[in-house]
Formats: structure tokens, C-alpha cells, sequence
């Protein structure tokens, strides 16, 4: 008898039970806030995702607002654990994600924090900062005015805990891990800029050799003149030039009427010696 009562309250567990994998539960969002109710209005909106980015990249707790109209018939508190743990908020070695979860439809709310924030932020203190800025809000319908209250509320609390403060450095990325994807599109193109730098002065180095090597090259010697080889006269005029009118001249820079030397002295130079004009006496006439 005793056997068939343990059976029987192992089978009531297990109806009563609502096991995890039967919850829809939606992936992860890419921004910190997920309006799933459309209960926020869109500036509301920004601004959240705007102070939970500088939360997460000034301390680096994660701190994430989930609205839902209805949950399904899910406990609020079971929702909300299985939700923080689908979406692994928070530093995987830290934990110190945290999730305020909003049911608007039935008139509930729920906030849970990572194991790593349990001993400076406990649950009663959650629940005292629910009751004082988002009570009175959430309960006049003033969803996203109650829930901006408590995040500024949160935020504060946590920068107290890691022992810095909120810098507003401008408009942030309002993207989940936006500046880590940015940082990486920024090193990929300047990793491209300096090859293509590299390879253009390469480029230039080695084709600006080539053409300084081709430009030493020596160019082609001109012609020798006919007046650089002994002529076949004097200098001068048909008369022999300035040696004596039977003697010829020293054969430089000869014109071409001047070779055969005077008409009346000596006979033209041989062919072995072009240079002689007029007779073999004449060789060494004056000038």
C-alpha cells in the first residue's frame, strides 16, 4: 500500500511539473531591449538601449528588458529562468547577467540576476527597487516610464558595485556586442588599406629602378666627321694652302676642292697614305 502512495504522488509531480523544453521561448535579441508587446514607445526604447550599452561596456554586467503580453500559462518566475538561461546573459565566467521580465497581459513582472551578482545585489533588494520605481508606473499603465525609472535605478546601483561610473560618451551602438562587431569591420579594412599601401609602394620601388636603369644607358655615338681624318690637301684654297705653291698641307679639317693640293704642285698622295697631299716633297711644307 505504502509502494503504490509514492507512485502515485511521483505521478502527481510529474503532471504539476512544467518542464523547460516545452516553453516557446524566442532567441536572443540584438538589442537590450525586447518590446515583444510593442508596450514601449519607440524613444523610451532608444534611450534604454543607449544606458544598458554603457552599463555592460563600462562594468560589464549585461542587464536586459523582455515584455511579453502573455506567457502562455508558464509561471512568470520559470519564464524568466529559463529565458536568462536561453539567452546566456551576462560574462559566461562572472554571471552577472540580469533580466527584468515584463508580462504586461497579466499583470506581472519578474526580475532575476546571475549567480555572480546574488551576494551584492540579493533578491530582496530587487524586489524593494521593483516596488519603488516600477510598481506605481506598471500599475497605471505606464510601462515604458516605469521601466526607464527602474533601469536608471539599476544601472546606479550596479556601477556602485564595480566601483565606476556612467560616462555618456555620446551616441553608442544600441546592439548587442555592437562595438566588438564594429572593431573587427574596422581592423579587417585597415588590414586591406596597408596591403594595398605596401604593394603600391613595392610597385613603385621596382618599376622606378627599372626605368632609372634604362635611362643610364649610353647613347648611340655620332658619326665621325670626315674632317677628323687626315684630309687629302692643305687648308685652304685650291692653291695649296699655306706651304709653298709646289708643297702640300698637313691633311686637318681639309675641304673637299683642297685635296689634290695646287694645280701646279706635286701629284696626289697614294692610296697607302691618304693623309700625304701634293708631292713627296711637299710633306713637310711650311705653314
Amino acid at each position: 500500500m505504502k509502494r503504490w502512495a509514492v507512485l502515485w504522488l511521483l505521478l502527481l509531480m510529474l503532471c504539476c511539473s512544467r518542464p523547460a523544453y516545452a516553453l516557446n521561448l524566442p532567441p536572443a535579441p540584438d538589442y537590450y531591449v525586447a518590446d515583444y508587446a510593442q508596450a514601449i514607445d519607440a524613444a523610451t526604447e532608444d534611450r534604454l538601449n543607449q544606458a544598458l550599452y554603457r552599463l555592460e561596456h563600462t562594468c560589464g554586467a549585461q542587464m536586459v528588458v523582455a515584455v511579453f503580453d502573455f506567457l502562455d500559462g508558464t509561471e512568470i518566475e520559470d519564464y524568466a529562468y529559463a529565458l536568462f538561461n536561453e539567452w546566456g546573459l551576462g560574462d559566461a565566467e562572472r554571471n552577472d547577467g540580469l533580466l527584468l521580465l515584463l508580462a504586461v497581459g497579466e499583470d506581472n513582472y519578474w526580475c532575476v540576476q546571475g549567480r555572480g551578482l546574488e551576494a551584492s545585489l540579493p533578491s530582496g533588494d530587487i524586489g524593494d527597487m521593483l516596488s519603488q520605481y516600477l510598481e506605481a508606473d506598471f500599475a497605471a499603465g505606464n510601462y515604458g516610464a516605469g521601466v526607464e525609472r527602474f533601469t536608471q535605478a539599476m544601472t546606479e546601483r550596479l556601477y556602485d558595485i564595480y566601483g565606476v561610473s556612467d560616462t555618456e560618451d555620446g551616441a553608442a551602438p544600441t546592439a548587442l556586442d555592437g562595438s566588438s562587431y564594429a572593431a573587427s569591420i574596422f581592423l579587417i579594412f585597415f588590414f586591406i588599406l596597408a596591403m594595398m599601401l605596401i604593394s603600391f609602394i613595392a610597385m613603385r620601388r621596382i618599376f622606378g629602378r627599372r626605368r632609372r636603369i634604362e635611362a643610364t644607358v649610353a647613347p648611340p655615338r655620332p658619326p665621325v666627321r670626315p674632317g677628323n681624318i687626315s684630309g687629302y690637301g692643305g687648308y685652304g684654297n685650291p692653291f695649296g694652302g699655306y706651304g709653298s705653291p709646289w708643297g702640300g698641307g698637313y691633311g686637318h679639317y681639309t675641304r673637299p676642292w683642297g685635296s689634290y693640293g695646287s694645280p701646279w704642285g706635286g701629284v696626289p698622295g697614294n692610296s697607302s697614305n691618304p693623309g700625304s697631299s701634293g708631292g713627296n716633297t711637299g710633306a713637310s711644307g711650311s705653314r
